[in-house]
Formats: C-alpha cells, sequence, structure tokens
C-alpha cells in the first residue's frame, strides 16, 4: 500500500430534484507498469516487458502480493494491475455523501514464488449495483488510521453496510 500514489481525482455536484448529486469521472489506476494509454493497452504479460516498473521497490517486477490461501499455501505474486471506477452519489449531509461505484479490474501474473500461484485469476462483479457503495464523510484531521478502523461501524451506519461489508 505504501507503494501507491494517489492521484488528484475530479468530481462535480449537480442539484437534480431538490438534492446534490456527486458524479466522477472515471479514474483509471495501472499498477506495476507505464502504458502508453492506461484505458486500452494490453496489460504486460512478460515481466521483461519495458513497460513493466518495480513499483514497490523490491526488487521484483510489477506490485508484489502476499497470498496466503486457508493457511496451506503462501508466497507472492508479482503483478500488474488495471483498476477503473467511477462514483455517482448524493450529498446526504454538509459531512457525508454515499452513492454506488462502478468498477472493473484487470489483473496479469508475472511471476509467482510458488508455481501453482501463477495460475491466472478471474474475478466476477456482482450484478447488483447497490452492492458496489461508498460513503465519503469529513473526519476529524487528527484521526489516524487506527480511529477509522475502530468507528468504521459508526462511518457505515445508516447506508444498509453497517457491518462494514
Amino acid at each position: 500500500m505504501a507503494s501507491l500514489v494517489p492521484a488528484a481525482r475530479s468530481a462535480i455536484l449537480v442539484e437534480q430534484t431538490g438534492s446534490l448529486h456527486f458524479e466522477s469521472s472515471t479514474y483509471v489506476e495501472v499498477r506495476g507498469a507505464l502504458l502508453e494509454d492506461p484505458v486500452s493497452d494490453p496489460l504486460p504479460t512478460d515481466p521483461e516487458d519495458p513497460r513493466v516498473i518495480d513499483q514497490d521497490e523490491d526488487g521484483e517486477p510489477g506490485m508484489t502480493v502476499r497470498i496466503t490461501l486457508l493457511g496451506i499455501l503462501e508466497g507472492e505474486t508479482y503483478v500488474v494491475q488495471r483498476m477503473s471506477y467511477r462514483l455517482s452519489g448524493v450529498v446526504v449531509g454538509s459531512d457525508r455523501i454515499e452513492g454506488t461505484i462502478e468498477w472493473s479490474d484487470e489483473q496479469t501474473v508475472l511471476g509467482a514464488t510458488n508455481p501453482l500461484l501463477k495460475a491466472e485469476t478471474v474475478g466476477t462483479l456482482d450484478p447488483d449495483p447497490a452492492a458496489h457503495r461508498f460513503v465519503m464523510v469529513r473526519v476529524d484531521e487528527t484521526w489516524t488510521c487506527e480511529t477509522l478502523r475502530e468507528r468504521l461501524g459508526e462511518i457505515l451506519a445508516g447506508t444498509g453496510s453497517g457491518d462494514g461489508n
């Protein structure tokens, strides 16, 4: 996570039927490679591809993902990932926006410490848009990540996701 660099994102607020709607543009992030066209270029599949970078600076190509499966299989995979998402929501208070996320992700495995971890996996998205929710809240500037974890249930209360899901 430390190697991920936040980028500026933009959104607009539009008044519709007496409420403020929050709409972001689609944001695309490629991890572990530098692509000329991040939206359309195919992800590299070869660790020697010159577009592949060692984003987390650990000496391995792409991004390193540590995996533990059922306590039986452990290791690292070296991947290139593309994430794409767009937020759409409603301002529900002066410090709160709630809405849905349209998103997709894509990944290629460049290598792994265990051959069993080299298998490509294909994720599936829940087709129900309501299953992909976000909440934006203004928090006290003194809060830490631990504070956010401790108060997650409180933050999510009222969104239909109070259990942290």
